[in-house]
Parts: C-alpha cells; sequence; structure tokens
C-alpha cells in the first residue's frame, strides 16, 4: 500500500508550545499556572527537574479567583 503525504498541513489540534521559567528559576522561586495547563506545567517541571537536578513542589489552589496550580523550585 502507498500513501501520499502532504506537505505543510497545520495540525488540526495545534496549540502552541508553552514556555514556562524553569531555567531563570532559583530555589524557593514559583509561579502560578491555572488549572487548564496544570498538567502540562508539572510535567514539564518533572522532565526539566530529571535532566538538570532540580526537583519541584506543586500545590493546588485559588489565587485571585483562578484555580490551579503553584510549582516552587525546592532543589
Amino acid at each position: 500500500m502507498n500513501f501520499k503525504i502532504d506537505k505543510n498541513i497545520t495540525p488540526i489540534n495545534y496549540r502552541k508550545s508553552i514556555d514556562f521559567p524553569f531555567p531563570e528559576m532559583s530555589v524557593g522561586d514559583s509561579f502560578f499556572v491555572p488549572w487548564d495547563i496544570a498538567s502540562t506545567a508539572r510535567n514539564k517541571a518533572y522532565q526539566w527537574g530529571k535532566y538538570n537536578g532540580q526537583q519541584f513542589l506543586t500545590r493546588k489552589l485559588t489565587e485571585n479567583d483562578v484555580f490551579g496550580v503553584r510549582l516552587w523550585r525546592i532543589l
């Protein structure tokens, strides 16, 4: 079976990559993300920490009437 290759087609569910501030963070720094991207932020924090020898802590909370997650760099 042969497949036709199409070029320059934008994916239907395309989402721009989110850049989190992990490189600029020092121990004790934190940032807040809304719940809709919390899972992505936690996963990226884990990946960043794994490859850069850092650790992050996350807690669910509400800030300014927005439910989300705050991420702290702890190591």
